[in-house]
C-alpha cells in the first residue's frame, strides 16, 4: 500500500482533492468520529501519515517519479444499495463512473490542459481500477451487488454491514440514495476511510448515486466525487486538513506539491 501512495501523491492533491470546492465531503468528520471512539489511535495515525510524507519527498529527490511503475490493477465491487428500485443504477452507469475514475487517476481527463503551470507536476499514476470479475467464493461476478434496502437513505457505516468484499482483495464501493448530513450543514456526497482508520470490514468509500458517473442518476454530474473519495482511500488528504503551518511536510495534506491552506481563507506566508 505504501509504495501505491507515493505514487499517487503528485496527482491529487492538485486534481481530485481540490477539485470540491462546493461539494460536502465527511471523510474528515468520520476520521474524528473514529478518534473519538479510539483516542489511543490518533497519534500513531499521524505519526504514520508524517513518515509516509517524508517517504515521498525522499523518493523524489532520488528521481522516482520519472520511473514507470508497474500498472497496479484494483479489482472494484460496487455494491448498489436501493430501495425498491429507487437508485438502482444501471450497469451502463456504473462501468461510465469506471472509466471517469481511470481518466482521472491516468491523466487522460480533458481539462488536464487548463492545469496551472505550477502544478504541472501532475502525472499519471500508473493505477487502473477493473470491476472484479472473480467473486470472494472463485465464482465469476460482473463486480456489482444489488442490495435492496430503506438504509440507502441517510445513513453511514450502517449500509456497509448489508453487503462488503474482503477489503485486501476488492476496493469496496457503497452507493446509496442520501448520506446524513453530520453537525454542519450541506449536502454530504461522499466519504471514505483512510487506511489504519477502522475495521478493514469498513474500508473503502460511501457515495451518492447522483455522483457516480456523469449518465443516468448522475447526468448532472462530472463524476469527480469518486476520484475524490478514493484519494481519501489511498491516505491522501485535503490541503486544508490540518491548517496552516510552516512545513509542507507535517501539516496541510503533508504532501508538498501544494502548501498548507485553510478551507476559506488560506494562509499567510509573508
Amino acid at each position: 500500500m505504501k509504495n501505491l501512495l507515493l505514487i499517487a501523491f503528485g496527482f491529487f492533491s492538485t486534481v481530485a482533492l481540490n477539485a470540491q470546492q462546493s461539494e460536502w465531503c465527511a471523510t474528515d468528520e468520520m476520521l474524528q468520529e473514529y478518534f473519538l471512539s479510539n483516542p489511543e489511535q490518533e497519534q500513531s495515525f499521524w505519526n504514520e501519515q508524517i513518515q509516509l510524507s517524508e517517504l515521498a519527498q525522499l523518493s523524489s529527490l532520488k528521481g522516482a517519479q520519472n520511473n514507470k511503475a508497474p500498472i497496479i490493477t484494483v479489482p472494484v465491487v460496487v455494491h448498489v444499495i436501493h430501495y425498491n428500485g429507487l437508485g438502482n443504477i444501471t450497469k451502463q452507469q456504473i462501468d461510465d463512473g469506471i472509466r471517469i475514475l481511470n481518466e482521472d487517476f491516468q491523466m487522460l481527463n480533458s481539462d488536464t490542459a487548463n492545469t496551472r503551470a505550477i502544478f504541472k507536476i501532475a502525472a499519471d499514476t500508473q493505477i487502473e481500477f477493473k470491476l472484479a470479475n472473480i467473486d470472494p467464493n472463485g465464482k465469476c461476478t460482473e463486480g456489482v451487488n444489488r442490495i435492496n434496502s430503506y438504509l440507502t437513505y441517510d445513513k453511514r457505516n450502517e449500509v456497509k454491514a448489508l453487503s462488503y468484499w474482503p477489503s485486501n482483495q476488492y476496493l469496496n464501493v457503497w452507493l446509496v440514495n442520501t448520506i446524513r448530513s453530520g453537525s454542519g450543514t450541506g449536502t454530504i456526497l461522499g466519504y471514505a476511510q483512510f487506511p489504519n482508520s477502522g475495521s478493514l470490514n469498513t474500508y473503502g468509500f460511501v457515495c451518492r448515486n447522483d455522483r457516480w458517473g456523469s449518465i443516468g442518476t448522475a447526468n448532472n454530474s462530472n463524476g469527480r466525487t469518486v476520484t475524490h473519495e478514493v484519494g481519501h482511500c489511498f491516505s491522501l488528504f485535503h490541503s486544508f486538513q490540518s491548517g496552516c503551518g510552516f512545513s509542507c511536510v507535517n501539516s496541510g495534506d503533508f504532501v508538498c506539491d501544494t502548501p498548507p491552506s485553510q478551507s476559506t481563507f488560506g494562509c499567510n506566508y509573508s
